[in-house]
């Protein structure tokens, strides 16, 4: 009887214990960067997207169009990683949109949405402000670029190396008018155990 005292009191114990240890959970300011380690993190992602949108609207090279109508194509993964690359391309497309010098153009993005919209309004909507399908402004310019890594490992650190490049090409004359280069390092040192 003793012993199943003892078992109930060491359980409650540790039930009590583990409620007490639950982890704490805080807000932090995103654009702080945070290294947890040395995998593509949000931070990457952010260095990319901006280092990609200063060279874009640095280089002069759209041919005097205002705003020129610019189409997001495919961003490669050739990492060893899983990366969201539609989340870099979305916020390289919002930074650039934001910088007034671009528009977009959907492409395949939405098109299920747009589509029921125009079948939607050709019923419901009168003629006068329903939309009009066969309207949709052809991009002068495509983006798309890759993401790529390299590593190298010792005992005692691991090296990583991301290098992301981004292009843009004028869609009739098919010429790379600017091309953006991004690299970022990290460092993964293993802790010195020691007396």
């Amino acid at each position: 009887m003793r012993f199943d005292r003892l078992f109930v009191l060491c359980l409650a114990s540790s039930v009590l214990l583990a409620s007490c240890s639950s982890p704490e959970v805080s807000y932090e300011d995103p654009e702080r960067p945070a290294v947890v380690e040395n995998r593509f993190s949000m931070n990457d992602l952010t260095t990319v997207a901006r280092d990609s949108v200063q060279k874009l609207i640095k280089d002069e090279n759209t041919e005097g169009t205002t705003r020129p109508m610019v189409f997001m194509a495919g961003l490669k993964n050739d990492t060893s990683e899983h990366i969201d690359m539609q989340s870099v391309a979305d916020a390289i497309r919002a930074a650039l949109l934001d910088s007034q010098k671009f528009r977009f153009t959907a492409g395949s993005q939405g098109a299920k949405e747009i589509d029921d919209q125009l079948s939607y309004q050709a019923v419901v909507a009168s003629p006068e402000s329903a939309a009009k399908a066969g309207r949709a402004i052809g991009a002068k310019y495509i983006l798309y670029g890759r993401l790529s890594e390299f590593a190298q490992q010792s005992d005692s650190s691991k090296l990583k190396d991301y290098q992301f490049v981004i292009n843009m090409v004028n869609v009739e004359t098919r010429e790379v008018l600017s091309s953006g280069l991004t690299r970022i390092r990290k460092v993964t040192t293993n802790a010195k155990v020691g007396w």
